[in-house]
């Protein structure tokens, strides 16, 4: 086909005319008169769905009427008709249907469909989808709507305008434009219903079955259909309910030892008149036992209250039922977590058994741990770094910057027999938990290579984490895992400027040294020890530079402080067969052992010496293998009192000291292994003493790991870091938390306190009583002078925040022993009286530093 396209210039003058959409398609050169004209095309299949037209048009300058020149400029998309592209779908459905049935879906697709044509339908809750504002799928505008105009337009001819009549305008075109545990279940019934692809008949009929569950409301039922050249959609809502809806309002969890409220709702929608019973039970650690009689007219709806509590940690179900007149009768139930009002402790024992002597566990060693919330790990090891009570020790660590995800998977590529003693579901768990960071790791890899710590393009992450987190990735795919090959590449373009030393080309890494008066930390540093794990990184993929890795050795290792780094030039020297550079470099890492940098958080002697220690390994350098290895068991404290990079780089040690010796220890009878010495008891298992004998020829070290939350509430703490929690009404006015009424609309003001000067990277985690839920969190702009929270004065944003069903996590730096504060919204929904929970506040890499704040109480009264 051909397209006209009509110019009306402002004057006169030679029109240069651009066809664009991507790329430039076609360009000419026309004299235009001063009432302008029309200029034909040839459409072609580069047009697509539309092209642009971008037309200047110049006008010379005259020396008499007219001494300086005159530019004008217009852009018009010029679209395609796509209508022997485009499907017409519907729906052969009622308005409303019953649930708890298959529904057979007929739709009807016109257009080209007899070469070959398919569709898929999703059936989703329509609430949710308000609350997102998610759009239905539209196939034809994504294919065929207009697209953002992607050629730029540069001309030097502005320089020969006349400055004082302003500043050229510019070219417009067109565009279009933050981990910690959480709740198992939620009593919240979703819907999201998808048929896959469904293959459409030559007359253009096609059916669909849904079985639709247990649910009352609005489903949107959006379907998506396609040829091989075609597309189209649509979209329609369909009610589901009962005659007689009936629906229990309940909390998203419990807590044990606190009363809520289940609210029954029941509505005569389409029903007979008359009398309802109703009849709510709770089972596992839910106490509801509970029956009514509602009676209720045409159109009439009634709300009942009933108590509702947990007795124990677990999962629990909540069930109604409802019958009534002509034979109405409709059961359904709700899961619902019974979760502990405090955050989960660890207490640890580790000892030495001899041959044949035993390991008593004592019947009351889960005594002082809530029901239900408590367990026990054995694990045997012919070392003291015991692996699994390490892998364990990083599964259960709960949170998940780029580094911490890095640190839990990275030595599950090489710990597989010992996943199931780790928590995971044994290998294949192990497996799952490696792929989930890889697709969270790459979720966070923005277009430049560089990973953000917490979310893509967060300038967060340290560039040796990026270095890491790049390590990670390629021994995955070495693993036989899916990483795909763009993003290694992008993370390898960005190593290769950090193994040059270029920092400045990598801009997406915080490479700030923040200044204090302890500060060991420098850019050099920084800078040396990335560009060392680069190159140790490159080295293993192929693609080192050689010339630039000998550099770091002959004229810079000296001046690297780092051990780690010394050994990673090492070990990279190593991959690209230097010998001699090779020796020379481990001997200066072993020298440099105990090397401290505060001023960097994920460093520690302990780290290094185990880092250097696995590098030496992986050498092939035995002799100095085993001189380490006596230093880097030397007291070892519990893996609880680690952080992520010790307890990852200690598995790497572990690995390499590992040889063919095993344990051999006989359990009480009905316990079996978990994996090579390796037990997992529950309380259930504890009714009396048991006792496990090592049958093993030499010594073996024992690890006994009691996990869960205690009978009674934690106490208040700070150790490094203060922590202060305050409710307070909106206004700043104090409350009275044992008065608050449904509905109340509470702010949660958290303070926190250093109390050294150094950079702390700390998470934040506030749990809730069941009664309350998190409306938002507060932005600094909202407070300050001018904000509607102006009481709080100055707040922090925080790295990353989140608002979950049952608690508030935040990521934030603490430094030069200031006070910071954060704070999030809270609305009282719930009647009932709770356990108002402490905050916590943990250092993510000084175990040592956290804080807790008092456990309260709080009562919420019914509305009216």
């Amino acid at each position: 086909g051909r397209a006209s396209l009509t110019i009306m210039p402002p004057y006169a003058g030679e029109a240069e005319v651009v066809i664009a959409s991507d790329r430039v398609l076609e360009t000419r050169t026309i004299s235009l008169p001063e009432g302008g004209g029309e200029i034909d095309f040839r459409v072609t299949e580069d047009w697509g769905a539309g092209v642009y037209a971008m037309v200047t048009v110049y006008t010379p300058r005259d020396p008499v009427n007219r001494p300086a020149p005159r530019r004008a400029v217009g852009v018009a998309y010029l679209p395609v008709d796509t209508a022997d592209r485009t499907l017409s779908v519907s729906f052969d459905v009622p308005e409303r249907i019953q649930p708890r049935q298959t529904l057979a879906l007929d739709l009807q697709i016109d257009g080209p469909v007899r070469s070959g044509a398919y569709v898929t339908v999703a059936a989703v809750d329509e609430g949710i989808l308000a609350l997102t504002r998610f759009a239905s799928p539209d196939p034809q505008s994504w294919y065929f709507g207009q697209t953002a105009l992607d050629v730029d337009l540069y001309d030097d001819y502005g320089r020969l305008l006349d400055p004082n009549q302003g500043a050229a305008a510019p070219v417009r075109q067109g565009g279009d434009q933050i981990g910690g545990a959480g709740l198992t279940v939620v009593p919240t019934r979703t819907v999201a219903l998808f048929s896959g692809p469904v293959e459409v008949g030559r007359n253009g009929q096609a059916q669909v079955s849904l079985d639709i569950p247990d649910f009352n409301g609005e489903l949107r039922l959006m379907a998506v259909a396609w040829t091989g050249r075609a597309v189209g959609q649509a979209a329609q809502p369909l009610t589901v309910r009962d005659d007689v809806p009936a629906e229990l309002i309940l909390p998203r969890f419990l807590a044990p030892g606190d009363v809520s409220t289940a609210t029954l709702t029941i509505d005569n929608v389409d029903g007979a008149a008359g009398a309802y019973t109703a009849r709510l039970t709770g089972s596992g650690p839910v106490a509801l036992d509970q029956s009514d009689t509602v009676d209720l007219a045409a159109d009439e709806r009634a709300d009942r209250r009933y108590p509702l509590s947990g007795n124990t940690a677990g999962i629990g179900e909540v069930g109604l039922g409802i019958s009534g007149p002509g034979g109405f009768d409709v059961s359904r139930s709700y899961p619902i977590q019974v979760r502990p009002a405090w955050l989960a402790s660890t207490d640890v024992v580790r000892g030495r058994v001899m041959p044949g002597a035993s390991w008593t566990l004592s019947a009351d060693a889960l005594a002082g741990y809530l029901d239900g919330s408590a367990s026990l790990s054995l694990s045997f090891s012919p070392t003291p770094l015991d692996e699994a009570a390490l892998l364990q020790s990083l599964n259960r660590y709960p949170y998940g910057c780029g580094e911490q995800i890095t640190s839990r998977a990275l030595p599950l590529l090489y710990a597989m027999p010992l996943a199931r003693a780790a928590g995971l579901d044994g290998p294949e768990g192990a497996r799952a938990e490696i792929d989930a960071a890889i697709g969270t790791l790459l979720s966070r890899q923005g277009g430049d290579g560089v990973f953000g710590l917490w979310r893509v393009g967060d300038r967060a992450a340290r560039p040796w984490i990026g270095v890491y987190m790049t390590d990670f990735l390629t021994r995955a795919r070495e693993a036989g895992h899916t990483v795909p090959d763009a993003a290694l590449e992008r993370a390898y373009a960005t190593l290769d400027h950090m193994a040059a030393g270029e920092m400045w080309r990598v801009p997406g890494y915080d490479t700030s040294i923040y200044r204090w008066s302890r500060q060991t930390d420098t850019t050099e540093r920084l800078n040396d020890r990335t560009a060392a794990y680069a190159l140790y990184v490159l080295a293993r993929a192929g693609r080192a530079d050689r010339s630039r890795l000998r550099y770091m050795h002959d004229e810079r290792l000296d001046e690297i402080a780092s051990p780690l780094a010394r050994a990673q030039i090492a070990a990279a020297l190593y991959l690209i067969g230097d010998q001699a550079r090779t020796v020379s470099a481990m001997d200066a890492a072993e020298a440099a052992l105990g090397f401290e940098n505060p001023g960097n958080y994920y460093q520690s002697a302990r780290r290094d010496l185990a880092g250097v220690l696995a590098l030496a390994a992986e050498i092939g350098d035995a002799e100095r293998v085993a001189r380490l290895a006596e230093q880097v068991a030397a007291d070892l404290p519990e893996p609880s009192r680690l952080n992520t990079q010790e307890k990852a780089f200690l598995l790497f040690a572990a690995r390499a000291l590992a040889g063919d010796e095993g344990v051999d220890v006989s359990a009480p009878d009905g316990l079996t292994s978990e994996g090579p010495g390796q037990f997992a008891l529950t309380a259930d298992d504890l009714a009396t003493d048991r006792a496990f004998t090592v049958t093993s020829d030499t010594p073996v070290w024992v690890t006994q790991t009691a996990h869960g939350q205690s009978l009674t509430p934690p106490l208040a703490v700070s150790e490094g870091v203060a922590v202060q929690k305050r409710v307070r009404r909106l206004d700043g006015s104090p409350v009275d938390l044992g008065a608050l009424v449904q509905g109340d609309r509470l702010l949660i003001d958290i303070t926190l306190a250093p109390q050294s000067e150094r950079l702390m990277p700390v998470i934040v985690e506030d749990l809730l009583p069941p009664g309350f839920e998190i409306e938002a969190v507060v932005d600094p702009a909202d407070a300050g002078r001018t904000g509607p929270y102006a009481w709080l004065g100055r707040i922090n944003a925080p790295r990353v925040a989140e608002a979950r069903d049952d608690r508030f996590v935040a990521a934030i730096d603490l430094r030069n022993r200031r006070a910071e504060r954060i704070a999030y919204l809270v609305r009282a929904v719930t009647p009932g009286e709770y356990t108002l929970p402490g905050v916590v506040v943990q250092d993510m890499y000084s175990v040592d530093t956290f804080a807790r704040s008092d456990t309260g109480r709080v009562v919420i009264a019914p509305r009216g």
